[in-house]
C-alpha cells in the first residue's frame, strides 16, 4: 500500500514537473518570438542600412518641361537603369543587388488615371490581410502603403491573394483602413500628376507572383528582408518640387 502511495505521489510529481517544463518553454518562446528576435531583426537591418550608407544615398534628379523637380536616393549596393520610350516617358528601374526587389521610378507621358482595387460596381472581395503605411516627406498628400489583400478562388475555399506596395494617396480611405475591411478605395497604380505627365513609383517583388495559394507566405518573406526596409527608405527620400 505504502509503495502504492509512492508511486502515485511520484507520478504527480513527474506531471507537475513536466508542466511546469511546458509553461516554461511556452513563455520563453512567446519572449523570444515577440521581443528577442524583433529586437535582434531589427538591429540586423539598422546594421545593413549603415553599412549601405542609406543617408548618403546616390541621387536620381528629372527636370521636367512641366517645370518640377523630381528625385529619389537610393544606396550603392542597389543598381538603376533607365529607359525613354518614343512618347516621352522615362523608366528608371532601381533593383537591389540579388534582384528580388526593383524600385520602379517612372515619369509617363499623359495624364493620370488611377485603376483601383474595386470591380466597376464599386465593390470589392478583398479584404485587407496585413498593411504596411508611413508618410513621404517630399510629396505633399501622398504615402507609401504596402498592402496584401485576400479572396476566395471561385467555386473553391482556396484563398488566393493580391499585393501593391508603392505611392498611395494620403486619403481617409487609408487612414482609416483595417485589417479585415473591403481594400475599396485603395490604388493599385498610384499616379501623381505632374501636369501634362505623371510619376509612378511602386515596388515589385520580382519573385512572388499574383493571385496564388503561397502569395501571402512570399510576401510576407519579402517584407520582413532588410531591402525591403531599404526599397522602403528609397521611395520615402521621393520629392518633387514644383518651380
Amino acid at each position: 500500500m505504502s509503495k502504492t502511495k509512492n508511486q502515485s505521489g511520484s507520478m504527480h510529481l513527474i506531471i507537475i514537473i513536466a508542466v511546469v517544463v511546458i509553461v516554461i518553454g511556452g513563455l520563453g518562446f512567446v519572449v523570444w518570438n515577440n521581443f528577442i528576435k524583433p529586437k535582434i531583426a531589427a538591429e540586423q537591418v539598422e546594421k545593413l542600412i549603415e553599412e549601405n550608407k542609406v543617408v548618403a544615398l546616390t541621387e536620381i534628379a528629372y527636370n521636367i518641361k512641366d517645370n518640377s523637380n523630381i528625385s529619389l536616393k537610393y544606396p550603392e549596393t542597389w543598381s538603376a537603369s533607365r529607359s525613354t520610350l518614343g512618347d516621352g516617358s522615362i523608366l528608371t528601374d532601381i533593383s537591389s543587388a540579388d534582384g528580388n526587389m526593383t524600385v520602379n521610378f517612372d515619369i509617363l507621358s499623359g495624364t493620370a488615371t488611377d485603376s483601383y482595387v474595386c470591380d466597376t460596381n464599386g465593390s470589392s472581395s478583398l479584404s485587407l490581410t496585413k498593411l504596411d503605411t508611413d508618410l513621404i516627406p517630399g510629396l505633399n498628400g501622398y504615402r507609401f502603403v504596402s498592402f496584401v489583400g485576400q479572396q476566395s478562388k471561385a467555386g473553391t475555399n482556396e484563398l488566393t491573394y493580391k499585393y501593391y506596395v508603392g505611392l498611395q494617396s494620403d486619403s481617409d480611405v487609408v487612414k482609416a483602413i483595417k485589417v479585415g475591411d473591403s481594400l475599396c478605395g485603395f490604388s493599385n497604380s498610384a499616379t501623381y500628376n505632374l501636369g501634362s505627365s505623371k510619376l509612378q513609383v511602386y515596388l515589385r517583388f520580382n519573385n512572388v507572383a499574383i493571385d496564388k495559394s503561397d502569395t501571402l507566405s512570399n510576401f510576407n518573406n519579402q517584407i520582413e528582408s532588410p531591402d525591403y526596409v531599404i526599397a522602403k527608405r528609397i521611395i520615402q527620400s521621393l520629392t518633387v518640387i514644383s518651380n
